[in-house]
C-alpha cells in the first residue's frame, strides 16, 4: 500500500516530464500520402490513370501530362515519358481483381493454332526481354495402325523376290502343303509349324486337326505363285507378325480356341527332331499336344475364357517360344510351353493322383496331392472353381 501511495507522490514531486517520441518515418510517409490522396487534383489524376490502364493507353505522370497538353516538357523534350513499370503494375493491381492461383500458373490445356501463332509473334516483336521462347513444335509419329501399316514398294518387291526363291526350289510344280513350312517362315516371318494353317488360309481347303491322314488328303492340291502373292499382299503384308499368326489361328472366327492349335501341335510332333521318339506311341503324341495346348492357354489367355484374343497373343511370348522351337533341336531347351520333360512331370503326377485312370480328378484324388498337403478348405475352394473354371465338361 505504501509503495502504491508513494509512487504518485514521487511522480508529482519535482521529477522531469517524459519526452514525447517522434513518429517513425513510415507513419509520416503514410500521413503525407493520405493527405495527398485527399486532394481533388490527386483524385482526378488517379482516376485518369485508372481509365488509361483499362483502355490500354500509356500511363503518363503529371509533368508529362502537362507537357503533352502544352506541346513541350519543362526540359525541352517532346512527348511525355511513361510511368515506371512498378507504378504501372501498382495501378493495374488496383484496377483489376487478382487472378486465382490456378489461372496464374496453369497454361491453357489445348490452345488453338491461331492462338499459338499470335503468342509467338507477340513474344518475338514486343515481348519482355529475357522471356523464355516457346519450345518448337515436335511432330509425334503415328504409333497405332488400326488397319495395319502401309506396304512400301520396297517391301512388296522383297516379298515377291522371296516368293520366286520358294518356287524356284520346287521346280515347275506348285507348292504343296508340305512346302508351306518354308513359306510360313521365309515369306511371312512366322514359325514353320503354322504351315498347315497357312495352306488352309491360302487355298480355303481345310486341314482339320492336322493329322497325317488329313494332310495326305490335302497333299493333292498345289498353289501357284500368283495365288500365293495375291493372298499375301492383299491380306497379310500390312499386318505385323502377331496379327498374321492370329489371322491363321482363328480360322475365320473372332477368337482362337483350344482346338485351333491342334494342327500346329500335330505338325510340331511330326517334324521336330527332338520328338521323333514319340512316333511309335501315338497315344503319348496326343497327350503331349493336349498338355502343351493347356499350358499355352494357361499362360496366354489371361481372361480365362478359353477364347484367346489378338491382344492376349500380342502381349505373350508364344511366338518367340515357337520360333525357338523351330531353331532348337533339343525340345527340352524350350522351357516355355513345349518342353517334353515338363510334360513328363505333369503327366506322371496326374497319373499318380488319378486312381481310376479316367483322366479326371475328383476331390479324393486331389486330397492326395503332396502327401495330403492340401486342406479340405483348399480343395473345396478349388472345386468351387474360384481360381479357375473347369473345362472338362464334367460336374
Amino acid at each position: 500500500a505504501g509503495a502504491a501511495g508513494g509512487a504518485p507522490g514521487a511522480a508529482g514531486g519535482g521529477a522531469d516530464a517524459p519526452k514525447v517520441r517522434t513518429p517513425s518515418s513510415k507513419m509520416k510517409l503514410d500521413e503525407l500520402f493520405l493527405h495527398w490522396l485527399s486532394l481533388p487534383d490527386s483524385q482526378a489524376l488517379v482516376m485518369k490513370l485508372l481509365d488509361d490502364a483499362r483502355e490500354g493507353r500509356p500511363l503518363l505522370g503529371p509533368e508529362s501530362r502537362g507537357a503533352a497538353a502544352g506541346g513541350a516538357s519543362p526540359s525541352g523534350g517532346g512527348a511525355g515519358s511513361p510511368l515506371s513499370p512498378t507504378s504501372a503494375q501498382a495501378l493495374l493491381s488496383l484496377a483489376m481483381p487478382p487472378l486465382s492461383p490456378a489461372k496464374c500458373t496453369s497454361p491453357p490445356r489445348s490452345p488453338s493454332p491461331h492462338r499459338r501463332h499470335s503468342g509467338r509473334a507477340s513474344a518475338g516483336a514486343g515481348g519482355a526481354p529475357g522471356a523464355r521462347a516457346p519450345a518448337p513444335e515436335q511432330e509425334i509419329p503415328q504409333f497405332y495402325f488400326p488397319g495395319g501399316r502401309k506396304v512400301t514398294d520396297e517391301q512388296r518387291a522383297e516379298g515377291r523376290e522371296r516368293a520366286r526363291a520358294l518356287f524356284a526350289a520346287v521346280g515347275d510344280g506348285g507348292l504343296a502343303v508340305a512346302d508351306f513350312a518354308r513359306v510360313a517362315r521365309e515369306l511371312c516371318g512366322l514359325p514353320s509349324f503354322l504351315g498347315p494353317l497357312l495352306f488352309e488360309y491360302v487355298t480355303g481347303k481345310s486341314v482339320g486337326d492336322g493329322s497325317p491322314q488329313q494332310l495326305r488328303d490335302a497333299a493333292g492340291q498345289t498353289v501357284d505363285m500368283r495365288a500365293l502373292l495375291d493372298c499375301f499382299e492383299a491380306k497379310m503384308a500390312h499386318l505385323d507378325v502377331h496379327a498374321r499368326a492370329f489371322e491363321l489361328l482363328r480360322r475365320g472366327k473372332p477368337h482362337v480356341c483350344n482346338q485351333d492349335f491342334l494342327p500346329v501341335l500335330n505338325d510340331l510332333v511330326a517334324r521336330h527332331p527332338g520328338l521323333e521318339f514319340l512316333s511309335e506311341t501315338p497315344e503319348f503324341q496326343e497327350r503331349y499336344a493336349e498338355t502343351v495346348i493347356h499350358r499355352i492357354f494357361y499362360g496366354v489367355n489371361r481372361s480365362d475364357t478359353g477364347k484367346m484374343t489378338l491382344r492376349e497373343l500380342g502381349k505373350s511370348d508364344l511366338l518367340e517360344a515357337m520360333a525357338m522351337a523351330d531353331d532348337e533341336e533339343d525340345i527340352n531347351r524350350v522351357v516355355k510351353y513345349f518342353s517334353y520333360e515338363h510334360f513328363y512331370v505333369i503327366y506322371c503326377r496326374f497319373w499318380e493322383l488319378d486312381q481310376d485312370h479316367d483322366f479326371l480328378l475328383d476331390r479324393e484324388d486331389l486330397m492326395r496331392y503332396g502327401n495330403h498337403a492340401l486342406t479340405y478348405r483348399i480343395v473345396d475352394r478349388i472345386f468351387a472353381e474360384a481360381p479357375r473354371r473347369f473345362v472338362s465338361g464334367h460336374p
